[in-house]
């Protein structure tokens, strides 16, 4: 789980988490389906205006001698299919501008991120400006449709951040609106107290906070990818904590261990 941390006008620093590769890809499936039920609806829609239009094209136009046309009849038809060339330019521009529309009317967010509550904010935490909204849907002929996706999948996999080229380009990211992870008021009500809860390694508080955020990040890693790396990484941590507070015996499972000192280190220090 890749988080961005924004420092406010307050000196206040908010984390946000960035949206994983896949939470972007459903959202851009989903916008690609509104995206081509639009495009069949604006096809059909301008046919039926040419047609109409077509269908009432005067038989037969006089001409003067100075070649122009002298009966009123051509000149209402002339009016009338300027202003339906106009009427179908209108109609198919949401289909060029779908992305860039729909960020910049919804406040970075498409109806397909909406539905899978992601949305655009710059990396200091601003919201993005008309100009940086073109920058990104103007990528995205580079990033999805000239390389069928695969340009900008690498470049957002790649990158620390998860973006791709026009992210970059218009410094912004995807963050998710909802955290991935949810508390209840049972879990809530289920935080211990130094009065309820006896802790097992009390030399814990010889650790500091970034002590304990890198076991929690590590626990969190090997939780969500548990590859041998990670574990390997829990074990160095995990002998590491028993050298540094003396302790003799742990347990055998490493990951029960270092979330116990994660428990005890909160409630000897918040409590």
């Amino acid at each position: 789980m890749k988080t961005i941390d924004i420092v406010t006008s307050n000196n206040v620093t908010i984390q946000y988490e960035l949206a994983s590769i896949a939470k972007r890809f459903v959202g851009q499936l989903l916008d690609l389906v509104i995206w081509w039920g639009y495009f069949a609806i604006a096809i059909y829609l301008s046919n039926m205006i040419f047609s109409g239009v077509l269908s009432m094209a005067p038989e037969h136009v006089t001409w003067d001698a100075w070649g122009e046309a002298t009966n009123t009849s051509y000149w209402k038809y002339l009016v009338v299919a300027i202003l339906a060339l106009i009427l179908v330019a209108l109609i198919y521009i949401p289909v060029f501008f779908y992305k860039f529309l729909c960020e910049y009317l919804f406040s970075g967010r498409t109806v397909g991120k909406m539905a899978s509550g992601l949305r655009v904010i710059k990396v200091n935490g601003e919201v993005p400006s008309i100009t940086d909204y073109f920058l990104r849907s103007s990528f995205m002929l580079i990033d999805f449709w000239m390389s069928l996706g695969s340009f900008g999948f690498l470049t957002a996999s790649s990158s620390d951040r998860n973006q791709r080229i026009g992210d970059m380009v218009a410094g912004s990211v995807v963050i998710r609106t909802k955290p991935s992870v949810s508390y209840t008021m049972n879990d809530i009500l289920s935080i211990k107290t130094a009065e309820n809860y006896t802790p097992t390694y009390p030399s814990v508080t010889q650790l500091t906070d970034d002590d304990m955020l890198l076991i929690k990040n590590a626990v969190e890693r090997v939780r969500q990818f548990p590859n041998k790396r990670h574990k390997k990484l829990v074990l160095e941590i995990s002998k590491r904590c028993q050298s540094v507070l003396s302790i003799e015996d742990t347990p055998k499972n490493k990951l029960t261990f270092l979330k116990t000192l994660l428990q005890d280190y909160i409630v000897l220090t918040r409590s």
